[in-house]
């Protein structure tokens, strides 16, 4: 409203000095002919200038001139039409003739209507702007809530054990963010809640093993099927070192993967780290008859482990190593810089690993093979433990495989200070 009353205020003040261009012309035009003869050409001259129809109009209505040539010079008056006639000229006191303009007028008051019809067309738009603001707003207010709705009844669901609802958001504003974000939750609450059932059942198998073979002996023996000889006594403990294991296995996981893992991290080389871990496989790769190579150069960094960790990872992996390579294959463990931390492979010439399988080679309790024996896979938990150690040193643990050609596990260690 401000901007158009300025526009048409600066449009009024430009408009009043053409007309009173035009009164001054034609008012000396008067005074210099003596009389108004010939004033066509001038107000035909003054029309095209000012791009506005002139006439000059007698007191008895008789057209003197016409720019619009809509009527004869001296035959019928000029209709009065009061939006565009300009009253006797005050500027030519005594004159019988007036002067009008088409299409301007000025005339008292007219500034004030017609800022007033602007304003009053304002308000009208404003209102109609209003109106369908609100009723935009109630239509997306209604889609949203809807949305939002959806998600409220799927988070109940979930709140409740539904962890199979999903919202199936769509869209790329922030509700449709929002659904797909409530999706992946799920997704990751229903893969956790059955990654806990399954170790849940694996833990109830492996415990079982152990326990129905000591139970067993301590029946037999009771019962008198068996004297509690040396041989029945070596079983029953071997059984329960195996428990222990176990147990001791998933502590370790459980504070790993709780970040409680206890850790003493010293500068230590490299060799003084692998040695000793391989050293205690040596005895087990000789009478498999697989070959046991250690490839660690004596110029390495000095890394910054705890050494009996890190040496219960490089035991796991040589273990895993022997278990699954044949007689007359060989298990290599080497070492290399690698920027800011020393690079530690355990590789093998073994059966390999399956690509369906290899993703799965980190899982707690997986084995490949579905007897589940533990004399081919041992308990399941020694990779998972092993990433959660180096994890812990801020390292990597990953894994290649081809089936026939052989596997090799590579992890890091950062280097001292």
């Amino acid at each position: 409203s401000r901007t158009a009353e300025t526009q048409f205020r600066d449009y009024l003040e430009a408009d009043d000095l053409a007309v009173n261009a035009i009164l001054d012309d034609l008012f000396f035009y008067d005074l210099d002919n003596g009389g108004w003869e010939g004033v066509d050409d001038e107000v035909e001259r003054l029309a095209l200038e000012f791009d506005e129809r002139i006439a000059v109009v007698r007191a008895d209505g008789t057209v003197l001139a016409d720019s619009d040539d809509l009527l004869d010079a001296g035959d019928e008056p000029l209709p009065r039409n009061p939006e565009a006639i300009v009253t006797g000229d005050p500027a030519i006191p005594d004159s019988d003739v007036s002067i009008y303009l088409g299409r301007t007028e000025v005339v008292g008051g007219r500034e004030e209507s017609v800022l007033g019809a602007i304003n009053d067309r304002l308000v009208v738009a404003a209102v109609v702007v209003a109106v369908a603001a609100v009723g935009v707003t109630v239509l997306v207010s209604r889609r949203l809530l809807r949305r939002i709705g959806r998600l409220t009844a799927a988070a109940r669901g979930v709140e409740e054990g539904d962890l199979d609802v999903r919202v199936g958001a769509s869209g790329s504003d922030e509700v449709g963010e929002l659904g797909r974000a409530f999706d992946s939750m799920a997704d990751a609450l229903d893969r956790n809640e059955r990654i806990r059932r399954r170790m849940v059942s694996d833990v109830a198998h492996e415990l079982r093993t152990p326990l129905a073979n000591i139970r067993g002996y301590a029946e037999a023996t009771r019962d008198g099927v068996l004297e509690p000889s040396p041989e029945v006594l070596a079983s029953i403990h071997e059984e329960a070192v195996a428990l222990g294991r176990l147990v001791d296995d998933l502590q370790d996981l459980a504070r790993a993967e709780a970040g409680e893992l206890r850790l003493d991290p010293q500068p230590v080389a490299v060799r003084d780290v692998i040695e000793p871990a391989v050293a205690g496989q040596a005895a087990r790769a000789e009478s498999d008859g697989v070959h046991l190579r250690v490839d660690v150069p004596g110029d390495l960094p000095t890394v910054a482990v705890d050494i009996d960790r890190i040496g219960q990872v490089v035991r796991n992996l040589v273990e895993n190593a022997l278990r699954h390579t044949d007689a007359g294959g060989t298990v290599r463990v080497a070492a290399h810089p690698n920027g800011t931390e020393v690079a530690i492979s355990v590789s093998d010439d073994g059966e390999g690993i399956s690509a369906e399988h290899l993703p799965h080679v980190f899982d707690r309790f997986w084995r490949a093979d579905a007897s589940r024996s533990r004399s081919t896979g041992g308990s399941g938990l020694g990779l998972a433990i092993a990433r959660e150690i180096v994890a812990a040193h801020g390292g990597d643990l990953r894994v290649t495989s081809e089936p026939g050609v052989g596997t090799s596990f590579t992890f890091t260690v950062p280097v001292a200070g």
